[in-house]
């Protein structure tokens, strides 16, 4: 489990189903990259990247899928 991505994103939008929303995705696939189950493609990566105000490279997988 990634814990500072689930607290960058309690930080930023409050929870989980907020910044699913915020990032027009859907709240399992916030949950999926935060258990690393799941990776960004470059475009949610850079769109995760603005919602949350960092890059998000930081916070993920820098192996991020393409």
């Amino acid at each position: 489990m990634n814990k500072k991505l689930k607290a960058k994103i309690i930080e930023v939008s409050g929870s989980q189903f907020a910044f699913a929303q915020a990032v027009q995705c859907r709240e399992a696939m916030v949950s999926g990259v935060i258990r690393n189950h799941r990776r960004l493609t470059a475009d949610q990566a850079s769109t995760w990247s603005a919602v949350l105000g960092c890059d998000v490279s930081t916070l993920v997988d820098t192996d991020i899928a393409a």
